[in-house]
């Protein structure tokens, strides 16, 4: 270490898995030397994989990873003038990481909440009563701008200037109670107005010549003792989760309740409930995707838009008695074009809805030339039964040529299998291996594991055995393994959907339904979605798809 540090100790307090671990060093301590110490009190620590940060007023996470920044510490707490810091030790791999809490909630710099860029508050603590105040909009372009005093007004309105106060409330660790709160006016003051003869108060109303909030008055001098900032605190609300995560639910819409309290304890030092973190997170998705049941009132209409819009597509729309949504089918024309001139393979699968309105999506997927996955049609329906297969392949029958003998490979559903010959009698099945086996091992429930592999690894050898002969010869050597019980599961399976030896139509070396799954995790995110939310996200991600195809053929 330089003698440009302290030659003073200082303690750090590092932290691992809920455990604190006090360790005095000075400028004579290297960084390996500290990674030494927290391995010998740490078993489950590795060298080379641990991760360091410390907190300074102001900056709860600053990097600590070699020497240098060490020295930097130490020349830090020398001017915050602290005689010690919070250090979060963490495995490289860990999954709670401040770079992962980026990248899932983008909160903003993980600074002092009143550095944040969703904190619009910042009322100084100076006795000379100066006050700075910053609004969403200011801070848009430069994080650290902030509005004198003579400004002191909010353009989100009233809402913005509550949630900015109870922002401050939280950060300075003193609690408030509303005096005057209607949708013109905020008066608010001191919990301990009464008890400790504290003055602080803050008094705005909304101005009407251009509706923004304006603040009027501030006695920004506490007086009723220290301010004590803990996890817990009165005025964490889900509406000011819901601010705090609107970013990172915009660029994450599979945000879980679960993550953003995590986030907060790690990030902030906050305690929020489940119960919070699930409201916050469903605000923030109506106030950006919009409304789960507006969203079924918005469709009629958005399905007369594409329609005008895409005349050679076809969607068709449909309402129960009671004109509440029944089912929806939707194929663009590109994919109609497209489909005439790929391999007669068709993948067939459904994933349900994720959001809060439950439901399926049904989709028919192709393999493109480079052996991705290309969508022909889907549909949007609310449950994955006979009817509704019934209906999503009869309008996919419209669009298929009826002289070109179609491979269809899905699993092994039983709406789709007992559905599907009735609408095309003359096309061939192929059901997927993988789904087979699954069955087959549930089949099996009760039976040794190793043996139960086996019987599941026989089963592969029949399906993917090029002649008859050799296809008994498997099939021979599986029932005498494991008897009745294999026999049984083979009955209700025809030979003709699911071995090579005994398929008589066309599936191009396609053996499982790969690429109906690749779908479905193509379209995970917008699964959450409202109804007309996710129809024209993957309507978006479809142009894109073949917009970047266009490139590269034009390339």
């Amino acid at each position: 270490m330089s003698k440009g540090s302290t030659s003073i100790p200082i303690f750090l307090l590092c932290n691992y898995n809920d455990c604190t671990f006090a360790i005095k060093i000075d400028r004579n301590v290297t960084y390996d030397q500290l990674l030494d110490k927290l391995c010998l009190k740490w078993d489950s620590l590795q060298f080379d994989n641990i991760c360091l940060s410390y907190s300074l007023l102001g900056h709860p996470s600053c990097t600590l990873d070699n020497n240098e920044e060490l020295e930097l510490l130490l020349a830090l707490v020398v001017h915050f003038d602290s005689k010690c810091t919070d250090v979060v030790v963490r495995g490289k791999n860990s999954t709670i990481d401040y770079g992962n809490l980026n990248k899932r909630l983008d909160y903003g710099e993980k600074e002092s909440m009143l550095e944040l860029e969703v904190c619009d508050i910042a009322l100084s603590h100076d006795n000379n009563k100066s006050v700075n105040l910053s609004n969403r909009a200011s801070t848009s372009s430069n994080k650290n701008s902030r509005l004198e005093v003579e400004e002191k007004k909010f353009e989100g309105v009233i809402v913005e200037f509550r949630n900015a106060l109870s922002k401050f409330s939280i950060e300075c660790g003193f609690e408030f109670i509303f005096v005057k709160n209607d949708t013109v006016r905020v008066t608010a003051q001191c919990l301990f107005r009464e008890t400790k003869c504290c003055m602080w108060n803050i008094h705005g109303r909304v101005k009407n010549a251009n509706g923004f909030f304006y603040i009027r008055k501030l006695n920004n001098v506490h007086t009723s003792g220290a301010e004590v900032c803990t996890m817990n605190h009165s005025r964490m609300s889900s509406d000011l989760v819901a601010d705090l995560i609107v970013k990172g639910v915009r660029d994450n819409a599979l945000t879980r309740p679960v993550h953003v309290v995590q986030d907060f304890k790690w990030g902030y030092g906050l305690r929020v409930s489940y119960h919070q973190a699930w409201l916050g997170v469903e605000k923030t998705k109506g106030d950006i995707f919009g409304d789960y049941l507006m969203s079924f009132n918005q469709l009629r209409w958005y399905v007369d838009v594409a329609k005008s819009c895409n005349p050679r597509g076809y969607i068709e729309f449909e309402c129960d008695d009671t004109k509440r949504f029944k089912i929806l089918f939707v194929i663009f024309h590109d994919s109609i074009s497209g489909f005439n001139y790929c391999r007669h393979l068709l993948f067939l699968d459904g994933t349900f809805f994720k959001g809060r309105l439950r439901g399926n999506l049904l989709a028919a997927t192709r393999k493109d030339g480079n052996q991705g996955f290309f969508l022909v049609c889907f549909g949007i329906v609310g449950s994955e039964n006979q009817d509704n297969w019934h209906w999503f392949l009869e309008h996919l029958s419209t669009i298929v040529l009826a002289e070109r003998n179609i491979t269809f490979v899905l699993d092994c559903n039983l709406g789709l299998v007992e559905v599907l010959p009735k609408v095309f009698p003359t096309a061939f099945r192929a059901y997927c291996l993988y789904h087979l086996k699954m069955n087959l091992r549930h089949h099996l429930c009760g039976i040794f594991h190793g043996l139960k592999e086996k019987m599941i690894t026989l089963f592969g050898k029949c399906a993917y055995a090029p002649t008859e002969e050799t296809f008994h010869q498997c099939l021979v050597e599986l029932k005498i393994e494991c008897g009745l019980r294999v026999e049984k599961f083979l009955d209700d399976i025809p030979y003709d959907h699911w071995s090579n030896a005994y398929f008589q139509g066309q599936r191009f070396g396609e053996i499982r339904s790969n690429v109906a799954e690749s779908f479905n995790s193509w379209v995970r995110k917008e699964c959450h979605l409202p109804i007309t939310k996710l129809i024209d996200s993957v309507r978006i991600k479809l142009m894109r798809k073949i917009a970047k195809k266009r490139e590269l053929v034009n390339k």
